[in-house]
């Protein structure tokens, strides 16, 4: 449950006049980033659990001086998901040439991984595209993107980030509406692109807008048998409606993602504070 001060703050985000701008360009950029990336790192961006380790492998990286397949099982636990899920990453990311191991004779849990600078790369571009749309109104965000990379920032803004989680903060509750689409491969494009089609201006920000299933299928990597399994669970919880024309998101759903949205604006403003990247609000 959020606290009345945090929600009045997500609420003055929302309320800002280019926050549907914001929401717009994150979308879109993300989903162009998507298709431009082969197969195998397009597989980092395609469900939660892929994204969230491959964070947790490069924090780890960062903050230890390397990475083992025990320490990501260790991080996993803690918080994003199973052990077992985590060696699941390391053996799909190492048979995909995004991690190898060292190459020495202990047991393959503790030994030190090396992380192929793609996988790197790949989140860091998906970390500007959000601080880009979080500029847009939170005007100490302006220059950040622009600022930070592999060698400066990046890894000190993860961190924060990883911080403000396991301190607890209320920024990373999520409404079950979203959690439902970021915890399946390809989820979290098929919000993008429903939200990416509807119109950003403020009168008409929480309609929803008819999409096809051939170029959501795409748009998200996945077959049109996958995405018709996840619409028809989608549609018993009525979060989307599907109809001869088209697919449709239901207004609570678009409304949880604006919600969700300004959430990960506010987490990108107080991990720059927390990691010295920006001065001090006064």
């Amino acid at each position: 449950m959020l606290t009345p001060a945090v929600e009045a703050r997500l609420a003055t985000l929302m309320a800002h006049p280019r926050f549907g701008e914001a929401i717009g360009y994150v979308t879109r950029e993300d989903l162009a980033l998507f298709a431009s990336l082969p197969t195998s790192r397009q597989w980092l961006l395609k469900d939660l659990y892929a994204l969230s380790l491959a964070l947790a492998a490069i924090m780890l990286q960062f903050l230890n001086g390397q990475v083992t397949t025990a320490d990501l099982s260790g991080a996993a636990t803690a918080g994003t998901c199973s052990a077992n899920r985590a060696r699941g990453f390391v053996e799909k990311a190492r048979a995909l040439g995004l991690i190898s191991f060292s190459p020495d004779e202990r047991i393959w849990t503790i030994r030190p991984l090396t992380l192929n600078p793609s996988l790197t790369t790949t989140v860091l571009d998906m970390t500007k595209i959000s601080l880009r749309g979080a500029s847009m109104i939170i005007p100490e965000l302006r220059d950040l993107a622009s600022q930070i990379d592999v060698n400066h920032g990046f890894h000190q803004l993860l961190a924060a980030g990883a911080m403000m989680s396991i301190a607890g903060s209320e920024l990373f509750e999520e409404e079950p509406q979203i959690t439902f689409f970021t915890g399946r491969v390809g989820g979290g494009r098929f919000l993008e692109s429903m939200t990416a089609a509807r119109s950003h201006t403020p009168a008409n920000r929480e309609k929803a807008f008819a999409l096809g299933r051939s170029k959501l299928a795409a748009a998200m990597g996945v077959s049109r048998i996958h995405l018709n399994r996840l619409l028809a669970d989608a549609e018993e919880r009525a979060y989307v409606k599907v109809q001869a024309e088209g697919i449709t998101l239901s207004t609570d759903c678009s409304h949880a993602y604006d919600h969700f949205m300004a959430r990960l604006f506010e987490i990108a403003f107080q991990a720059a504070t927390l990691a010295g990247l920006i001065p001090l609000r006064a």
